[in-house]
């Protein structure tokens, strides 16, 4: 898909145009949330009566819980709640130690990293799924306050991969809609479900449209193998097995070489096995991540 390049500033056409279309605030001194969002006009949207409830509305939805006490400590002995999903006990101790000292995060990708945020409290959380089963499950079994966002991709197969990739709305319902109706930014970003490069440079992009402290903004990338990472007993778990069918020659899982992300954010910390943590470069602009979204913006992996 070949998408226009343009002079203003991406990340104004990503989101402060886009979700401002959404989800924009009314002015008026009598409405109960003037000093608490910002103002945005387009399309006529501003100073109505739609305004005013999609502001308050999303208001009471988004505010976080407070932590009354420390996080539920994790203990690997203690957790009954592993699945299949690819966590390895290195990367459930690596979330559950980010997502402790976060107040909100934001996840693409449903699972047992959903039951970690759980689990620690995570005081503000949106998650997103192409997989309605997935979505459904694991609403049933997280903290009431927690949101979630059903991504409309087609039909899918294992893992929610879409069967067919190349329909033109599933760039937006997954990869835009969701973080569109996010007024403020995340603590961390996790990204384990499609398109995953392009979900994690649209994070970066979502944290600056919405003034984050970007040294403060983490976006974690699953399935991330690096052997500089990596130890030996790892590197055989995640290779060694069927490194015919699941590796190339240089230890990385076939098809999923996501290191591009390293030409806009540094790698700054790793569980050992497959969770990478990244953070974004100062050098970087928002005109240099939204450049990249455009190359990549169709790998589904």
């Amino acid at each position: 898909m070949r998408l226009l390049r343009f002079t203003t500033p991406p990340v104004c056409i990503l989101f402060k145009i886009l979700i401002g279309s959404i989800i924009s605030v009314a002015r008026g001194d009598h409405h109960p949330l003037n000093d608490t969002l910002p103002i945005h006009r387009h399309h006529g949207v501003a100073n109505t009566a739609f305004a005013q409830a999609v502001a308050y509305t999303y208001k009471v939805a988004s505010q976080p819980i407070h932590r009354l006490v420390k996080p539920k400590p994790f203990t690997l002995e203690e957790w009954r709640s592993r699945t299949t999903g690819g966590l390895f006990d290195r990367d459930r101790v690596k979330l559950a130690e980010i997502y402790s000292n976060a107040n909100s995060v934001f996840e693409y990708g449903l699972g047992e990293s959903t039951d970690i945020a759980g689990h620690v409290g995570v005081p503000r959380y949106m998650g997103v799924d192409s997989d309605s089963t997935y979505v459904r499950d694991v609403r049933d079994r997280s903290p009431s306050h927690f949101r979630f966002y059903f991504a409309d991709v087609g039909q899918t197969d294992a893992w929610g991969h879409p069967t067919n990739p190349n329909l033109k709305k599933t760039y937006f319902d997954y990869q835009v809609a969701p973080l569109m109706l996010e007024r403020k930014p995340f603590d961390v970003y996790m990204i384990d479900g499609r398109w995953r490069i392009a979900c994690a440079l649209l994070s970066f992009l979502h944290a600056s449209a919405h003034n984050a402290i970007l040294r403060h903004t983490k976006v974690l990338i699953h399935d991330y193998y690096s052997p500089i990472w990596t130890v030996k007993t790892v590197q055989q778990q995640v290779c060694g097995r069927k490194k015919e069918k699941g590796c190339d020659k240089n230890g990385r899982r076939k098809g999923r070489d996501y290191t591009i992300v390293e030409q806009v954010a540094n790698l700054v910390d790793h569980s050992g096995a497959w969770l990478a943590v990244f953070q974004r470069k100062n050098e970087t602009s928002d005109d240099d991540i939204y450049a990249l979204y455009q190359k990549v913006m169709n790998h589904t992996m």
